[in-house]
């Protein structure tokens, strides 16, 4: 699911410059970005195996 990381990532970036632009402007700009929504596509990833492989990788 590379699409929801590369959509947060896109809106982090674009945030980060819009907010250097606009404070001259007495403007501020929040960035809200969405946690974690299990669906259908996602449901497989609360799943034991998953749990355990992502669990050996974390430190």
């Amino acid at each position: 699911m590379p699409e929801p990381t590369t959509t947060k990532a896109a809106l982090l970036t674009c945030s980060k410059l819009l907010s250097q632009q606009v404070p001259p402007d007495g403007a501020r700009l929040v960035r809200v970005s969405p946690g974690w929504i299990e669906t259908e596509t996602s449901a497989d990833l609360n799943s034991p195996r998953t749990k355990a492989l992502v669990g050996s990788c974390l430190w």
